[in-house]
């Protein structure tokens, strides 16, 4: 009788995994040990956190007030002509998300070392006091009113009144005008002064009377405490300052 072949057992061996012990950078090193003594000194983590927060950026600006760049860290390559001043974090919040060609860093001229961010003028729109009788919309409480402007910290309403609505209930907006005018133009200036111009906006009538009186547009910089003027087309008019 043929003896049965014996299976040979088959014996796990466990691979044996060398842990790879990675180097610390000498830089890694140093930055640790500059983080821990900014945090001793600071007085805690939580100091240190609420300094860095509240820490001042140094700003780059030409002679004309033109912002070159800003940085919270070691200064970048400077050019002989910039000049620099350091901004808190919340005078700089201004600038987030905006187009930073639009402002400018102006020195004032009552106080020593006193510099502010402000948004330029604009100065490609040109007014014709022959063309356009320039008229300041005044803040009102009025409750009638021909055209309002609900002025808000990102953007501008702009309404007809209920009279007006009435007026132009039986005329296609396409064709409505008013004192022979489809547009209506709106000036943002400095306060009380018009030729110190920041935004120019045209409303149609059209638009207001296809949507049912109101118009809105955006603005990139609260402008509630600025002028605002027209082309005087309707007898009564409201500004309206939302806050």
């Amino acid at each position: 009788m043929a003896k049965k072949s014996k299976k040979s057992k088959k014996v796990a061996t466990a691979e044996v995994v060398t842990p790879i012990v990675e180097e610390v950078s000498e830089a890694a090193l140093a930055r640790k040990k500059a983080f821990q003594a900014a945090k001793d000194a600071a007085g805690g983590a939580e100091s240190l956190q609420f300094k860095q927060k509240n820490k001042p950026w140094h700003v780059y600006f030409n002679q004309e007030g033109d912002i070159v760049c800003f940085t919270d860290s070691e200064s970048p390559q400077e050019d002989a002509e910039w000049l620099t001043h350091d901004f808190t974090q919340e005078q700089l919040g201004m600038l987030h998300g905006k187009d930073l060609t639009r402002y400018r860093i102006r020195k004032e001229e009552t106080a020593e070392n006193v510099y502010v961010i402000e948004l330029k003028p604009l100065e490609t729109v040109y007014v014709s006091a022959k063309e356009d009788f320039l008229y300041e919309i005044a803040e009102s409480k009025a409750r009638k009113w021909d055209l309002q402007l609900e002025v808000h910290k990102d953007d501008v309403v702009v309404k007809l009144g209920k009279a007006m609505l009435e007026k132009y209930a039986d005329v296609y907006p396409i064709s409505a005008t008013v004192k022979g005018q489809r547009l209506i133009k709106i000036f943002i200036t400095a306060p009380d002064d018009p030729h110190v111009m920041f935004h120019y906006q045209v409303v149609s009538l059209a638009d207001l009377l296809g949507n049912k009186g109101e118009f809105k547009f955006d603005v990139d910089n609260d402008f509630r405490e600025y002028g605002f003027y027209t082309n005087k087309l309707f007898d009564i008019y409201s500004k309206k300052i939302v806050k």
